[in-house]
């Protein structure tokens, strides 16, 4: 009841916006009153786009209706004037989006509209209006989301300095907003898909037919999930340990780092379940190994018998020794501690090439000579080992948020934003990889501490899939994947932003995100970042 009273404190606080304290003609008030009975059932991730659609529809329906057409004359017949000075046609497609743009602002922000289209029309736009409005066509957007998008392409083309003869600057510019309005409507309609999945996991009557589509979807993601835990058998552990005491064969030093093999990124994410928590502890307590053997004992049964593998092929697997359970957690502390050592090079460089020198540094330089002992040890102490990763990831923290700067140039971070999430949206993700595209955006050395604030632990909300140890699959309702801005790149390119996954804590039920925006901060709080890349996206220097 709690809850249902926020969400309408919120439907009414949206709605007073667009109609501040007026009062509305009978007919219209019936209309409001529908959309305050019928808004609650909205899905969180869409509440806010479809209760201001809906003003703004009620609006336009009601736009000639007396008396309401007196409040609304104002801002109309204004912006009809500066559309006709545009070159806009009357009633024409250009005509539509203008004036539902108007009415899908909030009351305060409408003559703020206004002014923006006239600056247009000095600038003489209109081919950037019309090429929103066929980009548009296709898009399936909400009203409010296709106004968002017509003022973001009227503000980039202006900060651009474009005017009418530079049609290919104004392409750019509404490809790249169209993009980000369809991959914030995917961001929205993953959070609406992971929160019906979540209804069915906890038994909620979504009545008959959607009960048994979102069963069979519920089974079919889990089925790819226990394949692949499957996958690892002692045997598997055993080689990796083998191949990784061979010692690498000096030759031509690759062009970017191999990916991270699928035993080490199923270590780490092993030995998360097992703890219920992070690894990285300021105070840890001793692992409870033998508890270890008995959860991934009984993990292993409960995946043959949902997998429903054959009698003769379930005596022939084999349950994870003490041995086996061994191997796994000190390769868990090593991967971990391997990450922190790349993380901390990256980091050193990072502070060099802005000529700086903070304590931060030296403190990450002295942490270099233990965690490369832990990398290459068999067995480890592991109260001690996790406090030194704890320790390394505290002096990285510090390392990163003093070389933080907050200058730069507004238009080119627009720039950046557009092309991460272009990227962002393309890029296939699969556990363990140390590669990816590259980011259309050229940065300076200088540039890497406003992206460092803007983007690292970011929430990626949009890509719901993942590709773990070859096979493809949803990821699971406790992983998330967010960003990670390093501070070099191993490629050959100016720095570099990886995705990681993520894994909820035991217990928690909270979202990744502080909000359902893409790219909003991770919620570090019941949210661990398991340092398991997935991608890694390149940013090419402008020098």
């Amino acid at each position: 009841m709690a809850r249902r009273k926020e969400r309408e404190g919120r439907i009414a606080a949206t709605l007073d916006t667009y109609f501040l304290s007026m009062t509305l003609p009978p007919a219209m008030a019936v209309c409001m009153a529908y959309i305050k009975l019928m808004a609650p059932l909205t899905p969180d991730a869409f509440l806010h786009e479809v209760v201001c659609s809906q003003a703004a529809r009620l609006q336009m329906v009601f736009g000639q209706v007396s008396p309401w057409d007196t409040c609304c004359f104002a801002h109309a017949s204004h912006l009809e004037v500066v559309a006709a000075s545009m070159g806009v046609v009357s009633r024409s497609d250009e005509d539509r989006l203008l004036f539902n743009t108007l009415f899908s602002r909030p009351w305060a922000e409408r003559d703020g509209f206004i002014e923006l289209v006239d600056n247009a029309a000095r600038f003489k736009l209109l081919p950037a209006v019309s090429k929103t409005v066929a980009a548009l066509r296709s898009a399936g957007l909400l009203v409010v989301s296709e106004g968002d998008i017509l003022v973001n392409v009227l503000q980039d083309c202006q900060a651009a300095k474009l005017n009418g003869s530079m049609e290919e600057d104004m392409d750019t510019a509404v490809t790249n907003q169209v993009a980000l309005g369809r991959t914030a409507e995917l961001a929205r309609t993953r959070a609406v898909l992971v929160s019906t999945m979540d209804a069915s996991r906890l038994g909620v009557n979504l009545g008959r037919r959607v009960n048994e589509q979102n069963t069979a979807a519920v089974i079919s993601a889990g089925q790819a999930f226990w394949l692949q835990l499957l996958r690892m058998t002692p045997e598997r552990l055993q080689r990796r340990k083998e191949r990784d005491k061979v010692p690498v064969t000096p030759g031509a030093a690759p062009t970017s780092p191999g990916d991270l093999d699928p035993v080490h990124a199923w270590s780490v994410s092993r030995l998360l379940r097992w703890i219920e928590g992070p690894i990285l502890e300021k105070a840890p307590a001793p692992l409870e190994r033998a508890r270890f053997v008995l959860k991934e004992k009984a993990a292993r049964q409960e995946a043959r018998a949902k997998t429903r593998m054959p009698e003769k092929a379930v005596r022939a697997d084999k349950d994870l020794s003490a041995l086996d359970i061994d191997l796994a957690v000190q390769n868990a502390l090593s991967t971990t501690a391997g990450f922190f050592i790349g993380d901390i090079d990256d980091m050193l460089f990072r502070a060099k090439a802005l000529g700086a020198a903070p304590p931060a540094a030296q403190h990450c330089l002295d942490l270099l000579a233990p965690l490369q002992k832990l990398k290459k040890e068999d067995r480890s102490d592991d109260q001690k080992a996790r406090a030194l990763l704890h320790t390394a990831s505290l002096a990285v923290d510090q390392l990163r948020l003093d070389l933080r700067t907050m200058a730069s140039d507004a238009q080119l971070r627009q720039h950046f934003d557009r092309q991460l999430s272009v990227a962002l949206y393309n890029e296939p993700m699969v556990e363990g990889k140390r590669h990816g595209g590259v980011i259309q955006c050229r940065l300076k050395r200088s540039d890497w501490p406003w992206v460092a604030e803007q983007y690292h632990r970011r929430w990626l909300p949009w890509n719901q899939r993942i590709t773990v140890d070859g096979v493809p699959r949803v990821l699971q309702p406790d992983q998330a994947l967010g960003l990670y801005v390093t501070g070099k790149s191993l490629s050959g390119y100016e720095f570099d932003v990886s995705v990681h996954l993520w894994l909820r804590r035991a217990g928690r039920e909270s979202a990744p995100g502080t909000s359902v925006l893409p790219l909003s901060p991770m919620n570090t709080e019941d949210w661990i970042d398991t340092l398991t890349p997935c991608a890694v996206l390149h940013v090419p220097s402008a020098t």
